[in-house]
């Protein structure tokens, strides 16, 4: 990733809602944690070939990194999305 990956004005504006930077370090400490445990899902389910249960979390990474202005990794989890969503076979048929 790069600084062209981020949204610069998004995080400005996530960081006026704090009324200071312990407020901030919170923030940023929740967002850490909470995408540690969306990747570690995410890893796991791929590994199980659990598609729908990987694209949801694939779907909450993006949502989680798109509020901090982290464009880059939202595409990328978007796009996985998008192909673990078509990886699951049709109800009722394993591959």
């Amino acid at each position: 990733l790069s600084a062209d990956d981020f949204d610069w004005a998004r995080l400005d504006s996530l960081w006026s809602l704090c009324d200071d930077d312990a407020e901030r370090y919170d923030l940023v400490s929740a967002y850490l944690r909470q995408s540690e445990e969306l990747t570690e899902a995410l890893q796991r389910h791929s590994h199980e070939e659990a598609w729908l249960a990987a694209a949801d979390a694939a779907h909450k990474v993006a949502g989680a990194t798109s509020t901090v202005g982290a464009i880059g990794v939202e595409r990328a989890a978007r796009s996985f999305e998008r192909l673990a969503r078509a990886s699951e076979p049709p109800a009722g048929r394993r591959r």
